[in-house]
Parts: C-alpha cells; structure tokens; sequence
C-alpha cells in the first residue's frame, strides 16, 4: 500500500513539474516573439544605415562591469536609453535608426545589471538597478541637458533615477512604465518562476526579470510618497490595450507623480512602443 502511495505522489509530482516547465516554455516563446529581433540582425540592419555602434563600459569595484552601446557624437547632449525587464540595448533599435535622434543626441542605450554585456549580477531593488547605471553616467554625462528614456520596467528604474537626482535629467519619457505597486502585484507565472527548481530550465535574462518583478511593488511603494518631488519635465506615453502594464497606472502616476507630466493615451496601443510606435517616443525627446 505504501509503495503504491509513493508510486502515486511521485507520478503526481512529475506530471506537475512537466506542466510547469510547460507553461514556462510558452512564456518564454510569447516573450521571444513579441521582442523578436537579436542583436545580431539589429546590428546588420544598422549598418545597413551606416549606423556605427561603440561599446563603452566601465569597470565597478567587485570587478564587474555596466556596459552601454553609444551612437553618435560624444559632445552633443545625451539621450539615455533604459529598457524593460528582460531586455538589452537592442531593443531601441528604431529609436536609434531614426537620423534626427542621432542628430540632435548621442545616444547611450544602457545595458541593465543582469542583461546584455553588463556582468552586475540582477538586482532586485530600483535602488541597486540606478546604483548601475549611475556608474556609467557619471563618467561619460555632464551638464543638465541630457534626456532619459525607459520602457516598461526600464521606467520605474528613471522614476528612481529622478528622484535620487531631481535635475540631473532635462526631461524623462516613460513608455508604459510600471509604476504603480498595486498594479505591478506579482503574476502567477512570476510565483512559478521563482520556484528554486526554476533556476534550472530558465534562460537567465527571465531569471533576472522575475528577481526584478517579484521585488517591485515593495520598491514602489516606498518612493510613493516622494514623487512629487522630482524636477525635470516628463512625458507619459501608455496604450489600452497593454497586456502587462495595466493603463490605469495613469492615473496613479496622475494622483502621486510631480504636475509637470504631460500625458499621452493611446485607445489602440499596446505594450511594446519601442517596437509598434517608436514615432512617439521620437517626437518626445
């Protein structure tokens, strides 16, 4: 009778971790086919447009390194490009193509701790995401007229920066940012994937996004009080029908975040508005 309980519970048990690496293995494949381009065919695009990249990166003191990929002229104004969770700098690829950017900024897309070339292991507060780039910024940005960019997760991490140095930055865009902590609550696929068993099928940029999601709402509560307190002027783009990023944070970015926000709400956008509309996020910087 035992042997048959055991035979039970252990037949129960592979069929749930099948069904797990299941649902992971289609997570993962929405998540690829929604940020379908790589590196490699961004670059060969790219060059297409004689658009020539230059790896910078800067040594930490735990020996790791924050890296960002820059185009342009070093002495004009910065334009920093944060991304979302997961990412690298890639992903502003038609940002970065489009001529009148690269004539206006030299643009730094930064590689966030965890992702790309950066070697910062992931971090699970905004505190440590903006301690990385800080690294990098404060060695190659001066004066007050740079613009910082983020999308999705890649906006709570400027809403930190802002507040951590209120005019440091001439202007912020957010691109459906994940900002409000009720609304940024952990999904279920998010509690599966911080399962331990998880660090063994999961491809490490996903590891490092859900150690990301799961500490967020906690991040953002404690700089609710704070926002209003920021400086530079910001831009605010969300579309309705975003899937992840719910756009009635709107509104609690409208009752908590500083008056000088300015608002665009799309009836018909969805989440990846660096891919689907990066004409918005143009004609804000």
């Amino acid at each position: 009778m035992a042997i048959l309980v055991f035979e039970s519970y252990s037949v129960f048990m592979i069929k749930g971790i099948i069904i797990i690496v299941v649902i992971i293995a289609v997570v993962v494949g929405i998540v690829s086919f929604m940020m379908p381009a790589g590196k490699t065919e961004v670059l060969e695009r790219l060059s297409d447009l004689d658009v020539v990249p230059t790896e910078i990166s800067v040594e930490m003191e735990s020996s790791y390194k924050v890296s960002a990929t820059t185009f342009g002229d070093q002495a004009k104004p910065k334009l920093v490009l944060v991304h979302g969770s997961p990412g690298d700098w890639s992903n502003w690829e038609h940002i970065i193509a489009d001529a009148r950017v690269r004539d206006r900024y030299c643009i730094v897309a930064v590689d966030r701790a965890g992702y790309g070339a950066t070697t910062v292991p992931p971090q699970s507060t905004l505190a440590g995401q903006s301690a990385v780039i800080w690294q990098l910024l404060d060695r190659m940005v001066q004066g007050t007229d740079a613009v910082v960019v983020g999308h999705s997760y890649g906006g709570a991490v400027v809403e930190q920066m802002l507040l951590e140095r209120p005019r440091y930055f001439l202007k912020a865009v957010l691109a459906a940012p994940t900002l409000s902590p009720d609304l940024q609550a952990p999904r279920w696929y998010n509690r599966i994937a911080d399962l331990s068993l998880m660090n063994y099928i999961l491809p490490q940029a996903l590891i490092a996004s859900n150690i990301e999601m799961m500490a967020l709402p906690a991040a953002l509560a404690i700089n609710q009080s704070k926002l209003k307190t920021i400086r530079s002027e910001v831009y605010y783009i969300q579309g309705k029908k975003d899937v992840l990023v719910p756009f009635e944070t709107v509104d609690y970015f409208a009752a908590y975040g500083p008056d000088q926000t300015e608002y665009y709400l799309d009836d018909n956008m969805n989440h990846f508005i660096p891919w689907s509309d990066p004409g918005l996020i143009i004609t804000a910087v």
